[in-house]
């Protein structure tokens, strides 16, 4: 069967915890080097999920990342994920965070996005349930 849907996750621990999806592969711990899949063609009739840490780095990879996939939607990176593992959450460097204008974000990744950049607030994407990214994939 063809591949129908590609979720690229930042970390390698998510990718190889990664749960089984129908017509699905995964692609993992790329990081800022997701510009590396900018020519793979075989993505360009995918459906795409970028799922990042919720900090600014995971913001500015899914931006890179849809720079050359518009159609690529995020995963687990709203409000509602970061509200849902609050206590779970650290706090970034200033010196190391994004603090750049990013052009490819939606709207409300975008309110985030800012969010993010004033509260310092990371939410690693190794911190998010199992069993909450299992609901997210039966949502989609």
């Amino acid at each position: 069967m063809a591949i129908k849907t590609v979720f690229i996750a930042e970390n390698k621990v998510n990718g190889l915890a990664f749960p089984s999806y129908p017509h699905a592969i995964v692609i993992f711990g790329l990081g800022y080097a997701v510009n590396l899949l900018a020519e793979a063609k075989c993505l360009q009739q995918s459906a795409l999920y970028y799922w990042g840490d919720l900090d600014t780095h995971g913001f500015a990879i899914l931006s890179r990342l849809r720079h050359y996939y518009p159609q690529v939607k995020s995963l687990l990176m709203d409000q509602q994920t970061l509200q849902q593992f609050s206590a779970l959450c650290v706090f970034e460097d200033l010196g190391k965070s994004e603090q750049q204008t990013l052009s490819h974000l939606m709207d409300d990744e975008n309110k985030l996005y800012q969010k993010l950049q004033k509260s310092l607030l990371r939410l690693e994407q190794e911190r998010i349930s199992f069993l909450y990214l299992q609901g997210a994939l039966k949502a989609l």
